[in-house]
């Protein structure tokens, strides 16, 4: 278990005060806690899923069945890491 105090922090890319329920796309990346290589592997340039992978890849695509109001635009699955792009297409998203 890696001990987040002791971890380098990244520096926050969100904007202060910016509703990010609102329409519009965002870039989201999803890491595996301690960075396992859990979700596949990369052999000759392409990556293999694990049954793990399989399951991260079911769940985002589900995204855009479970929740109307999303679409997917471009993703990717890696070893330890999920990037993709999320497009929510009005804010009947919001909770309440």
């Amino acid at each position: 278990m890696v001990n987040q105090a002791s971890s380098p922090r990244r520096q926050s890319l969100r904007l202060r005060d910016y509703d990010y329920a609102q329409a519009g796309a965002y870039f989201i990346t999803i890491c595996v806690q301690g960075r396992e290589g859990l979700l596949g592997e990369v052999r000759d340039g392409e990556v293999f899923l694990s049954p793990f992978g399989r399951i991260a890849a079911e769940s985002w695509t589900w995204l855009a069945v479970g929740y109307p109001q999303v679409s997917l635009d471009a993703w990717i699955i890696m070893p330890n890491h999920l990037h993709g792009i999320i497009v929510l297409t009005d804010n009947s998203c919001r909770g309440g």
